[in-house]
């Protein structure tokens, strides 16, 4: 799939080819997370394997 840099500016297609995602979904805190650290609470963690 070749797209113009128009269609893909962060070059998105080229990078997925290379990273194999772990999680399907991003890992949000927990409530008790929160409570103890409220600045958590917009956090996402993503996980992607570098092949």
């Amino acid at each position: 799939m070749n797209l113009s840099p128009k269609e893909d500016p962060l070059g998105l297609i080229k990078l997925e080819s290379r990273l194999k995602l772990i999680n399907k979904k991003p890992i949000v805190p927990t409530e008790n997370e929160i409570r103890d650290n409220y600045r958590a609470r917009s956090a996402k963690l993503r996980v992607a394997e570098r092949l």
